[in-house]
């Protein structure tokens, strides 16, 4: 049975060039947004490091890292050895907003709380000369 990383390497498709290089690099979360409310994240330790065609996403209890599939421009899919997050995303100069889906049926093409949607917002963390 094929594990959910090899499948991804099997299907990657490459990101823009654009989009790739917009989005490289480490992103603080700032907000997470839902239908109901809006949360702060700023306090937090929370943040994306993207490189290449893998990420990290490190929080309070440690670093969950996978690969990046891209398919059409504005949608990725995150995917590590559990689970798959499908996304769709923006990137606005400093900011990478980025909304979650549970399932690919259920992903919009551009970052929304509607339908269920978990829209976190990231600032560019830039690195202090």
């Amino acid at each position: 049975m094929l594990s959910l990383l090899t499948l991804a390497v099997a299907c990657h498709v490459p990101a823009t060039p654009q989009d790739a290089k917009a989005m490289q690099g480490t992103w603080h979360a700032v907000e997470l947004r839902t239908e109901k409310a809006k949360v702060d994240l700023s306090p937090l330790e929370l943040g994306i490091t993207f490189e290449a065609e893998d990420y990290a996403f490190t929080h309070q209890l440690g670093t969950a890292k996978g690969r990046v599939a891209h398919g059409k421009p504005g949608l990725m899919t995150l995917i590590s050895h559990k689970s798959m997050l499908y996304c769709s995303y923006t990137v606005t100069g400093e900011t990478l907003t980025v909304a979650m889906w549970p399932t690919a049926e259920a992903r919009r093409p551009a970052p929304t709380t509607e339908g269920g949607g978990k829209v976190w917002v990231f600032k560019k963390v830039r690195r202090k000369t």
